[in-house]
């Protein structure tokens, strides 16, 4: 990314609207790691919103959210998409919160909507590349580890036909097309 300490700064434009984010003594350590690693505050604020999806504060992260995509900002854009949405997406296919991934769908203006479209076709279709992931519901329902649930839940998103597919299979998928938001572009 071309300006971290920008991207830094918007990841912490939208964090510091979630409840983590207005925490009294905590709040200057939190905006001081988003802004240093702001790809991992995008994961908390998704993981809020996926445990309080109904919140008014969540409507406002969407709006600052929209406003950060009509800016046509590349590198605050991706920390939008591939970020946030991304995030949100991925750990809410995984029913384990009060939502699933079809809850924000309704509430989300119509760029965050189409960013959140582009995000889930490039899921999709990683999962009809050959050797597709090697998760499935009953492995991940044997998982005890908060932890290891977390991990899982960033990087595996569950289809809607119940197929898991990995940030491996977006990879091998982007790098088989030659590049894509995951992978540098070739050639």
């Amino acid at each position: 990314m071309k300006d971290p300490a920008k991207v830094g700064a918007v990841a912490w434009s939208l964090v510091e609207l979630c409840p983590a984010g207005r925490a009294g003594r905590k709040r200057r350590a939190l905006e001081t790691q988003v802004k240093r690693a702001p790809y991992e505050g995008m994961e908390l604020l998704a993981r809020q919103m996926v445990g309080d999806p109904a919140s008014a504060w969540v409507d406002e992260v969407l709006r600052v959210a929209e406003e950060v995509l009509a800016t046509r900002d590349q590198p605050a854009a991706e920390l939008v998409t591939f970020g946030l949405l991304e995030d949100l997406g991925n750990i809410a296919s995984h029913g384990d919160g009060p939502t699933n991934a079809d809850v924000p769908l309704p509430r989300l203006p119509p760029l965050c909507s189409a960013a959140w479209k582009r995000v889930d076709d490039l899921w999709s279709a990683a999962a009809t590349q050959a050797g597709a992931a090697s998760m499935t519901r009953e492995k991940y329902d044997s998982v005890s580890s908060p932890e290891l649930r977390a991990a899982i839940q960033r990087m595996f998103r569950r289809l809607d036909d119940g197929r898991y597919v990995g940030l491996a299979d977006v990879i091998r998928h982007e790098s088989a097309r030659g590049g894509g938001p995951h992978v540098e572009k070739t050639g």
